[in-house]
């Protein structure tokens, strides 16, 4: 039934911990390439980037407990 996300549909699916860290590091390589344009949106996506970056620390942190009781369960 999924797509991405590994499942007993999908064995060769991400966890999600792993698919949001892959998320994470593309926005860093992005922040990367517009870090020294000084044009008024690439900051606005700066900053966008960075919030989301910070959201997916969080969403990060949340699989990965998540991922420590499922393994709790067995």
């Amino acid at each position: 039934m999924t797509k991405i996300l590994i499942s007993p549909d999908n064995p060769k699916g991400l966890k999600l911990e792993v698919l949001l860290e892959h998320v994470r590091g593309d926005l860093m390589q992005r922040c990367a390439h517009i870090m020294d344009d000084q044009r008024p949106d690439s900051g606005i996506v700066l900053r966008n980037n960075i919030e989301i970056m910070g959201l997916l620390g969080q969403c990060l942190d949340r699989a990965h407990e998540s991922a420590k009781a499922l393994k709790r369960l067995g």
